[in-house]
């Protein structure tokens, strides 16, 4: 694992400030960073290479990460005070302009950074919808390693589950519509309830009870000259 960087000299430029921020975050995620003139991709599972020079017009990655000794993506660093806001990282650039090779499993390079040391922007193009947003730290190279890994949801709906589950062209928006139509039968279902009960209760108690299947019968009149009325269940 790479040391953790000295913090650098007062006065120091912010790109100087925020390069000594990124390559101790990175070495507090289990990455080693390297210099392009020592790469060493054997070093460590997450090796992240400074300067790493693209194709001829395609510049430099400020950071190439490797997972495993593939190229899995790149970290642009702005010095330290620049805003995020607005600005991503240029995946096109990368999958034009990485040197032949390198053979990245995912191409363009699926995990995008951009950092000024104190704030990081992530991207994973492995997303189906892929948006930056803030995260605390960079990732460790075991959690890159496990996404690449994990199966897509094109490989997923291949097989027959799948395929029953999401059909051909899933839209997470099928989800949403099936369950809004779940709860509104629901909802139907126990007005119609709440009605019937209404219905009944409205009803004169002696039809009431006959569509119970309960009736009464009045007998002779008792020693003291009142009738007696006796419950009867109704037969089929």
């Amino acid at each position: 694992m790479t040391p953790p960087p000295p913090p650098p000299p007062p006065g120091s430029a912010p790109e100087a400030v925020a390069r000594v921020l990124i390559d101790a975050a990175f070495a507090a995620a289990g990455w080693v960073v390297q210099d392009r003139a020592d790469m060493n991709l054997a070093a460590a599972r997450g090796v992240a290479v400074r300067e790493f020079k693209l194709k001829q017009g395609h510049g430099y990655a400020d950071y190439l990460l490797f997972v495993d000794g593939k190229a899995v993506g790149v970290l642009e660093a702005k010095h330290a005070g620049h805003t995020l806001s607005g600005v991503e990282p240029q995946s096109s650039k990368y999958a034009a302009g990485l040197p032949d090779g390198l053979n990245p499993p995912v191409q363009p390079l699926p995990f995008l950074y951009l950092s000024t040391g104190a704030i990081t922007k992530f991207t994973s193009l492995l997303d189906p919808h892929p948006r930056s947003r803030v995260v605390f730290h960079i990732h460790r190279p075991q959690t890159l390693a496990d996404w690449l890994a994990a199966p897509t949801l094109d490989a997923w709906r291949a097989t027959t589950l799948g395929h029953l589950v999401l059909g051909s062209g899933f839209d997470p928006r099928d989800l949403v519509a099936y369950a809004l139509g779940v709860f509104a039968g629901w909802r139907l279902e126990i007005a119609a309830r709440q009605r019937q009960r209404q219905r009944v209760v409205a009803l004169p108690p002696v039809v009431r009870r006959m569509k119970s299947g309960v009736a009464e019968r009045a007998s002779a009149p008792g020693p003291r000259g009142r009738r007696r009325r006796t419950r009867v269940m109704r037969g089929p």
